[in-house]
């Protein structure tokens, strides 16, 4: 797909990964995005900084986890721009601390409604709108997490498994639809996430366990390989590994995954977590 002169959605935009990919987005020559978050201030930031770029763009409020707030939110972009041509169901959630298994069980609800139902919802609502004009693309944000084992988040891993196999299983709506879905699968990325239970410069202490010794990816390195995906049509119902440096100031390793036994074979033991 071309992107120059497309309108984008994006939840989770106004910060980390979403933040970075609308970026990119903006410097390739994008018309329109429009992010939603829950994050105003973020949010309206992000549009300024879009538009500097030379994009049109909006903040919508939005909550992922509610359907009604997701149909706005395409509602606002065709008001605005007409139409919407690439969509990033990129919000979601940890855990965080208390971690598993002292976790309210409030939080592990909220963590599926938000990471799980916020992509199923925004995939069923972008279904609609792209079809009315002609198609398009959806990415799904999952992680490497979603092929094994996250002992102090399973919530996390869990859900991230479900978007894999969910966007797999829409891989037929390229030819019903003329939308291509992939996914992404951002590995161990410097972003607030890592951060939010800890010092604000390391990783939250429940983490550092799962972190390591691993190179860090940066946003940017998860938006070079969200462009790739975009630009490339040859890519349908896939995910995109994006595995962390061997080390450090390392280029990150982009892996195209069709299915699960592909990524066991040549990913499963690179990358342990996500942040997005």
């Amino acid at each position: 797909m071309d992107i120059e002169g497309k309108t984008a959605v994006i939840t989770g935009g106004s910060a980390g990964i979403g933040l970075a990919i609308a970026n990119a987005l903006a410097d390739a020559g994008i018309g329109a995005i429009v992010i939603g978050d829950i994050d105003d201030a973020n949010g309206e930031a992000a549009v300024a900084g879009i538009i500097d770029k030379g994009a049109k763009s909006v903040y919508k409020h939005t909550d992922v986890s509610n359907a009604d707030d997701i149909r706005a939110l395409f509602d606002e972009a065709v008001k605005n721009f007409g139409q919407v041509d690439i969509v990033f169901n990129n919000a979601g959630i940890m855990l965080g601390e208390p971690a598993w298994p002292e976790v309210a069980i409030e939080r592990l609800g909220l963590g599926v409604q938000i990471n799980l139902l916020g992509v199923m919802y925004g995939t069923r609502v972008a279904i609609d709108v792209l079809s009315q004009s002609g198609g398009g693309l959806i990415i799904n944000t999952a992680s490497p997490a979603g092929f094994g084992p996250l002992p102090p988040d399973p919530m996390y891993a869990a859900t991230k498994a479900a978007i894999i196999n969910f966007t797999l299983s829409c891989a037929t709506l390229q030819a019903s639809h003329n939308i291509r879905v992939n996914a992404i699968l951002p590995g161990t990325t410097d972003t607030a996430i890592l951060n939010k239970s800890g010092d604000g410069t390391t990783p939250a202490a429940w983490l550092k366990p799962f972190i390591g010794m691993l190179n860090l990816l940066t946003v940017e390195d998860i938006a070079k390989g969200a462009i790739d995906v975009i630009e490339d049509d040859s890519r349908v119902g896939e995910a995109l590994s994006i595995e962390n440096p061997a080390k450090e100031g390392g280029e990150a390793g982009y892996i195209r995954l069709r299915d699960n036994t592909e990524f066991h074979e040549r990913a499963l033991g690179n990358v342990v977590t996500t942040a997005d």
